[in-house]
């Protein structure tokens, strides 16, 4: 949180992975809100930041029978993962209340600078519509944090940590940033990766998406392994198949386009062809006059 408030990068995108509804988590974890509501800077309004999503139908209710526009007193979450820090007590305005698709009737809590989207089923705010159901900019707000495991960088995103089990990682980096990791992680020792991997605050999973990236698209970017010599046997065996196939898919790619361009031509040629044949007939067809029939 401390690095999501001094980052000057807006929105600043925080992946709540350890309580991700999509994986099996309880989407009612509260240690982001938590985390939220106890920085000064957003309680006070100075900072903005939205929560999406935690589900708790209790809340829902509660924001129901105190209406839109009102003000109450909450107990947010903490039902199903009880653990610390557990239930929040939130003094917030009903700024909204909805029934959406997903998370079936939902409420957006508001409390100085902090949004907190609350609904009655589990759900994952993965799209965009869903915000603008909730009536919430992501592009607007300082900070966005989402109860998912990963996410993709688009041209919204500032900056993304993922926080997993109270620690907040870096681990959204841009294309030659991942490459450049992959290309150093791939030479590693095997016996030394794991400990590079919680050093450099990347997750298992997460390597081997960027790694088979790499290998197999970023290579274009001229990022190829270091030393490909101190790979280990399956790691140069797939980099060496790998390479070898985007060498031969760029080859069909190119053949195809060869292909293509050729049947332009010829194709632009029999066209011209045409157009020369129908212009000498119409001249024959001027020439001639009309026939005696006419």
């Amino acid at each position: 949180m401390d690095n999501a408030v001094r980052s000057k990068q807006r929105p600043f995108f925080i992946s709540d992975s350890g309580d991700n509804p999509g994986a099996g988590g309880a989407d009612d974890c509260t240690a982001a809100l938590a985390a939220l509501a106890g920085e000064p800077a957003i309680s006070s309004g100075e900072l903005r930041a939205v929560l999406a999503s935690i589900v708790d139908p209790a809340t829902v209710q509660h924001a129901i029978e105190l209406g839109e526009g009102n003000q109450g007193e909450f107990t947010i979450g903490g039902v199903i993962d009880s653990r610390d820090p557990g239930p929040q007590a939130l003094t917030a305005t009903v700024a909204q209340v909805t029934d959406t698709p997903d998370g079936g009737t939902s409420a957006r809590l508001v409390h100085g600078g902090l949004e907190v989207i609350v609904t009655s089923r589990r759900t994952q705010y993965a799209q965009s519509v869903q915000y603008q159901r909730m009536r919430v900019d992501p592009s607007a707000m300082d900070i966005v944090v989402v109860k998912m495991g990963y996410l993709e960088p688009d041209p919204l995103i500032g900056k993304l940590v993922v926080s997993q089990g109270g620690a907040v990682m870096i681990e959204q980096r841009t294309a030659r940033e991942r490459a450049e990791l992959v290309a150093e992680y791939l030479v590693l020792p095997q016996g030394s990766k794991g400990r590079w991997l919680d050093e450099h605050g990347v997750s298992q999973r997460r390597m081997q998406s960027w790694r088979r990236q790499y290998l197999y698209g970023d290579l274009e970017l001229g990022l190829e392994p270091r030393d490909t010599a101190r790979m280990s046997a399956t790691d140069g065996a797939e980099f060496a198949r790998l390479k070898a196939q985007l060498a031969i898919e760029r080859q069909a790619r190119e053949e195809e386009a060869r292909q293509a361009r050729e049947q332009i031509e010829s194709l632009t040629r029999a066209n011209d062809a045409l157009g020369k044949a129908i212009g000498l007939l119409q001249q024959l067809s001027v020439r001639q006059g009309p026939t005696n029939g006419e």
